[in-house]
């Protein structure tokens, strides 16, 4: 009888105080101020993590939508890296859109992919050219591959280092040829998202004119109830891209850096604008970002000597030193973006999610991500999973664990007393 009573009231209280251990853990707020020190080159313009503070974490919202965009007028840059990657120019650079789109197909799987619309710069001889990428998030050593989608562009490899050994993924790319620009040079990136015969399309482009022109448009073979772009500070997606990480933020980033390969580039005579918004489905229009902060942390190019302060309503990008706590509050929309088409059918939410204080984060940050594009095909799968991390999933594992301890140790002391009274 006290074996049954010890079993049953073992759980109950291991339940409440593992869950009250998991609420200091789990249920604050992702920081990315508190995953950077200024030692750590961080790619450079806007971002949206979904807080409002961005030094302390305070006040929070989310945002679902079928639409993002970015605005960008550059006035001068110059890049330098005197031992650049592979394949990769010395004076190269890149103005990076960056979110990550969400899949909940017809079985209920979710699905998370990490999205580049991209434009490459070499700022020595003045050339430029467009470039996609589509990365897996769903969980460990999850893919993209021509089963997965399929697009204008092709399938590569690439490999980063882990702790016990080197981590490789596969990802999707296309690029259009390079051309010559002038300044001021333009670049306003959109990446919209499309359902069409039950499968999510994303539509890579640019806004010419209040015009919306697509460069490529990637079909996703998965049969799917729901697809969108996702900006929450709650938690991170599952792929560890490097083994010591737990994830990468589901943000929206519009950043300069390096060109590729994870390239950090030292930046010279460098001014630009930089503006971040989305479709709110609700009024059909084109919004801006609250709040943003002035660095990204999921793409792995970056920038040295970039700084970034608050304009009208935009953000100003000129050489300095940058101030990771600065939260810039974005207001109105670029006048070349306020002609461009909006469906108003779009899936598309802002919710305010809380007011609460972050004081620490449950979890690190992965930066791993380059702009390449290459030419091999890969035939391996899909991996799926949940598109965000349960914050119950270690509390159950914690208390399945104390139940099972201390349904032995009452065992075994059982067995002890009952040889003894022998």
């Amino acid at each position: 009888m006290r074996l049954f009573r010890a079993l049953f009231v073992a759980p109950v209280l291991a339940f409440v105080l593992v869950m009250a251990f998991s609420n200091q853990v789990y249920a604050q707020l992702v920081n990315p101020v508190l995953e950077v020190n200024a030692t750590t080159p961080v790619p450079v313009g806007v971002a949206s993590y979904g807080l409002y503070n961005i030094s302390q974490g305070t006040g929070a919202y989310q945002v679902e939508t079928s639409t993002i965009v970015g605005y960008s007028r550059i006035n001068a840059l110059s890049a330098y890296n005197s031992v650049p990657p592979g394949n990769v120019s010395a004076y190269g650079a890149t103005v990076q859109l960056n979110t990550v789109m969400n899949i909940t197909g017809m079985d209920g799987k979710r699905y998370s992919y990490w999205l580049q619309d991209v434009m490459d710069l070499n700022t020595s001889n003045r050339t430029e050219f467009l470039v996609d990428n589509i990365w897996n998030l769903t969980g460990n050593n999850a893919n993209v591959t021509n089963g997965t989608i399929t697009g204008y562009g092709n399938f590569s490899n690439t490999t980063y280092p882990g702790i016990f050994s080197n981590v490789s993924q596969e990802f999707y790319g296309y690029y259009i040829n390079s051309t010559q620009f002038s300044y001021p040079l333009f670049f306003n990136p959109v990446i919209t998202i499309s359902m069409e015969n039950g499968h999510p399309v994303v539509h890579m482009g640019y806004d010419q004119n209040g015009t919306y022109r697509f460069y490529d448009n990637i079909t996703f073979n998965i049969p799917a109830r729901s697809a969108y772009m996702l900006v929450t500070p709650y938690y991170q997606s599952p792929e560890p891209y490097l083994s010591q990480y737990n994830g990468s933020y589901y943000d929206a980033e519009m950043v300069l850096g390096g060109e590729g390969s994870g390239e950090v580039s030292q930046f010279y005579n460098s001014n630009a604008t930089v503006w971040i918004g989305y479709l709110n489905g609700s009024t059909g229009r084109i919004e801006p970002f609250p709040v943003v902060a002035d660095f990204g942390m999921d793409t792995e190019e970056a920038a040295i000597n970039l700084s970034v302060e608050p304009g009208n309503g935009t953000a100003r990008v000129t050489n300095g030193q940058l101030d990771y706590n600065e939260s810039i509050r974005q207001y109105g929309v670029p006048a070349a973006l306020l002609k461009a088409p909006a469906n108003k059918t779009a899936k598309s939410t802002t919710t305010v999610i809380s007011t609460t204080t972050q004081n620490n984060t449950s979890s690190t940050v992965s930066a791993s991500n380059g702009t390449e594009s290459g030419q091999s095909n890969s035939t391996a799968t899909v991996a799926s999973g949940s598109a965000g991390i349960s914050q119950y999933f270690v509390p159950i594992i914690a208390v399945v664990a104390i139940v099972l301890l201390v349904a032995l140790y009452l065992m075994v002391k059982a067995m002890r007393n009952s040889n003894a009274s022998r």
